[in-house]
């Protein structure tokens, strides 16, 4: 991630020698020309607590000055707000904490107001680690319409045109958000066409082989062919360019994807770097202006371009619309915030990352649940910590839950449908070809069987094949001779043996005397 933000929730941006110089400034010592605030504590939580106050003042142009101590006597400025209400965070849990407040303008300051005392929610240490091991990917879904650390959202009419949705409540981005509309989408399967670009030197060295982005495609597959998607590579364009082989700013990012970015809304444009980044991943979500533009798609470490880590998958998970499982926590402002998720899982259809069946969690990078309590005091209990949209090991990374499915498929639809494939009922043209042509529709239909087209240039004995992703031979589907043309057939998803084969994605491999195509074929039962 580009920022991390300590605590359970986050402190706002302060300046302290800002605030100091100001008061400074404006004669704090000098006279005293406001009336002093009445400060009340509100909520607290375990690292929070909320604070407000009222002036008989005008609040035109006042600024609040809030300070806190540990022991009463001693004052620290901590925030400085233009309203009437802060959330102090990053504290300690079961800890006596004082607050007072104090007004200021350009012609003076107030007096301090009344001092307040809070003690935070006892909660026992977290488990998170402050650095995470440094072969995870710290992703992040970067978008124009999302802070960074926060759940604010750009509700400009262009950006919700498209949805016809009024008043959406207020951790809510889309149609697809509501939870009537996510799983009443039908699970019809769609294909993503992603389109890869290797970055490389100028003289072509660095940047990673075609086979590690077979094997990443390949991982990207076997994520989500058990929720009806399927991962198309349409080509893999290497680019040998010294100014982007290692990125180590955004705005290197910003102008690799306008040099290189093609056809961005017909295509989901992965890239791969190297980097000097503080994040290692980026993944556009589809609401965002920039998701059908260059500016779009997704950025990924070369370091985790393989076959075993669920970065591109976790990436393209964003561009599908799903947030992180600890979206309701460490990535709201405080503990009060509307889209706050509880450890309870209470309102999780509406807060959060907007999925029930993901429970509430604090970022985890751990194979196991991590200790601690939310705001309220609440251990944490079990956690998504097997989810892909977590920060889990890929050791321990290995699914999607039912709502994030149709999430995904509601998103694709609703604002990607010029960069997916509807796979039920595909059937392409025919052209002159001069060597045997193959399309998939994948297993999709009610009779749980998948489509598959070929056709020959020329009559004579024709080899159909499938094979899994290690290149065994699973079933011969044909072995005959056949005429010139368009050919169709079915398949059951059972093996030579005629045992039902698993979820996944599965090669097909076509060998008749014009010559020979392959095809990809994903199984979702």
């Amino acid at each position: 991630m580009t920022t991390r933000c300590s605590g359970m929730a986050l402190a706002a941006v302060l300046s302290l020698t800002t605030v100091s110089s100001t008061l400074a400034a404006a004669g704090r010592d000098a006279f005293l020309s406001l009336a002093p605030p009445a400060l009340a504590a509100g909520q607290v939580w375990t690292r929070e607590v909320d604070l407000s106050w009222t002036t008989p003042d005008s609040l035109t142009a006042l600024t609040f000055a809030v300070e806190r101590s540990t022991n009463g006597t001693t004052f620290t400025v901590v925030d400085s707000v233009s309203t009437t209400v802060a959330a102090v965070a990053g504290l300690a849990p079961g800890t006596t904490y004082w607050f007072r407040v104090r007004a200021f303008d350009a012609n003076g300051t107030s007096s301090f107001s009344n001092v307040v005392q809070a003690v935070t929610r006892a909660c026992s240490p977290s488990a998170l680690t402050e650095s995470p091991p440094s072969e995870l990917s710290l992703d992040h879904a970067e978008s124009k319409s999302t802070d960074w650390c926060g759940a604010v959202f750009d509700r400009s009419a262009s950006l919700f045109a498209r949805f016809s949705v009024s008043d959406l409540p207020p951790c809510v981005s889309g149609t697809c958000d509501l939870p009537a509309t996510r799983d009443g989408t039908p699970r019809n399967p769609i294909a993503v066409r992603v389109l890869v670009h290797v970055m490389r030197e100028t003289d072509g060295s660095g940047g990673v082989s075609g086979a590690l982005v077979d094997s990443m495609i390949a991982q990207m597959n076997r994520d989500f062919a058990p929720h009806a998607i399927r991962v198309d590579e349409v080509a893999t364009l290497f680019h040998d360019d010294s100014q982007f082989a290692t990125l180590a700013t955004r705005d290197q990012l910003a102008a690799m994807k306008d040099a290189y970015s093609q056809s961005p809304s017909q295509n989901l444009n992965l890239f791969i770097s190297a980097a000097a980044l503080p994040f290692d991943g980026v993944g556009t979500l589809p609401w965002d202006p920039d998701a059908l533009a260059s500016q779009g798609g997704i950025w990924l470490n070369s370091n985790l371009v393989d076959g075993v880590h669920h970065s591109a998958s976790h990436e393209l998970g964003h561009c599908l619309g799903l947030y992180h499982t600890f979206h309701g926590t460490d990535e709201v402002k405080s503990c009060a915030a509307a889209c706050y998720e509880p450890a309870t899982g209470a309102n999780a259809d509406a807060s959060g990352d907007l999925c029930s069946d993901t429970r509430s969690t604090p970022r985890n990078f751990s194979c196991a649940d991590p200790g601690g309590c939310d705001c309220a005091g609440t251990p944490w209990g079990a956690t998504p910590l097997h989810n892909i949209m977590g920060y889990g090991p890929a050791l321990c990374v290995n699914e999607f839950t039912p709502q994030q499915e149709r999430r995904m498929l509601c998103w694709a639809r609703a604002a990607l449908g010029s960069i997916i494939v509807n796979l039920a009922g595909v059937e392409p043209p025919i052209a002159e070809r001069a060597d045997p042509a193959m399309w998939t529709a994948g297993l999709g239909e009610p009779s749980g069987t998948a489509r598959v087209w070929y056709a020959l240039p020329s009559p004579g004995r024709a080899t159909l094949a499938l094979y899994d992703v290690r290149g065994r031979r699973v079933v011969t589907l044909v072995d005959r001779d056949e005429t010139a043309g368009k050919h169709e057939l079915r398949w059951d998803g059972r093996d030579g043996a005629g045992g039902r084969t698993s979820p996944g994605m599965y090669l097909l491999r076509i060998a008749a005397a014009g010559g020979s195509a392959s095809g990809k074929l994903v199984m979702v039962r």
